[in-house]
């Protein structure tokens, strides 16, 4: 009498989170000529950190990290803008769990926008209404 034994190895193949975590859907909304807030989203709780430049000046500025705690929705308001300047600007997000900031792999980071020109001062110069009556 033969026996046959067959031994079967399964491999589980565990994907880290940090191969999928990430930073996704930059973009610029509600630009004026000195502000804008820069939204995206995070696969993972993660801090609300961002970089600003001026297209063409090299170099980024690094703001403060906003309070509060970690999530997958993100909003930074930033204002002190230049009028119809164009910036760039650099989501930055740092997940606690896995102690490494994400990366964007969307292509919408970096993200760039145009403030809009300066605001003109409006005069308005009432005249004399003259009324004749009989």
């Amino acid at each position: 009498m033969c026996r046959v034994i067959c031994l079967i190895t399964i491999t589980l193949c565990m994907v880290s989170a940090a191969a999928v975590a990430g930073i996704v859907g930059v973009q610029a909304l509600q630009i004026t000529d000195a502000s804008a807030v820069i939204e995206w989203q995070t696969t993972v709780s993660a801090t609300t950190e961002l970089s600003i430049g001026v297209v063409g000046q090299g170099g980024m500025e690094d703001l403060p990290m906003l309070p509060g705690p970690p999530s997958q929705i993100h909003s930074y308001p930033v204002s002190g803008l230049q009028p119809d300047t164009d910036y760039v600007v650099m989501a930055k997000s740092f997940d606690p769990e896995m102690g490494e900031y994400l990366t964007c792999d969307d292509g919408t980071s970096p993200a760039y926008f145009s403030t809009l020109g300066a605001v003109p001062v409006q005069s308005t110069t009432w005249g004399c209404i003259k009324a004749f009556y009989r």
